[in-house]
């Protein structure tokens, strides 16, 4: 028990339970152990249906809470587009990084993290539009250079599959098999 072993107690809100999406949730003591669709624990929102998207649509919130706060705020103005630039990499792609990790890659949610990146880019680049360019042209025009400088510096979604892959394999690790995340690796119905 966790007061024997760790000498913690669990407080009433902590004690939650998720079910599989399949399963009734009315089988283990419902009066004792609530059951959720949705929880959230160490900054992931894990489901019941095994999905990300939940995951992704907090993480992206935070992605762009954290671009507003340091390369798109008023203070990073002055600032040239590489220390801009710099400061994306400091400040939002580690909201990314303490999450993805376990998320299995996924083709749409690449694709969303990747536009997402380009539109940052695009912005804190602070490309200006010329004189009597038409406004499609100069998006076209700000949405390549943005695609090459990710590029340049690595897409977002390379970022998170190599995470993932690194995560696999070092629960994979046989020093690692008494771990409840490698346990749960392996885990099936």
């Amino acid at each position: 028990s966790m007061i024997i072993v760790y000498h913690h107690r669990l407080s009433s809100s902590s004690i939650i339970i998720v079910y599989h999406h399949r399963l009734s949730s009315s089988s283990i003591m419902p009066d004792k152990w609530p059951s959720c669709d949705t929880f959230i624990v160490l900054g992931h929102t894990l489901q019941n249906t095994g999905s990300i998207r939940a995951c992704w649509r907090n993480t992206r919130r935070a992605m762009w809470r954290a671009y507003w706060a340091n390369p798109g705020s008023k203070d990073a103005r002055p600032m040239g587009h590489s220390k801009r630039l710099s400061l994306l990499d400091r400040a939002v792609a580690p909201q990314l990084d303490c999450r993805c990790s376990r998320w299995p890659p996924q083709k749409t949610i690449a694709l969303e993290l990747d536009s997402m990146h380009r539109k940052m880019v695009a912005t804190a680049m602070r490309i200006q539009r010329y004189p009597f360019e038409d406004i499609a042209d100069f998006v076209r025009r700000r949405g390549r250079a943005a695609a090459v400088q990710c590029r340049q510096t690595g897409q977002w979604s390379r970022r998170w599959f190599k995470r993932a892959a690194d995560w696999n394999e070092h629960l994979e690790r046989p020093r690692n098999g008494d771990c409840w995340s490698s346990k749960l690796l392996h885990f099936r119905d």
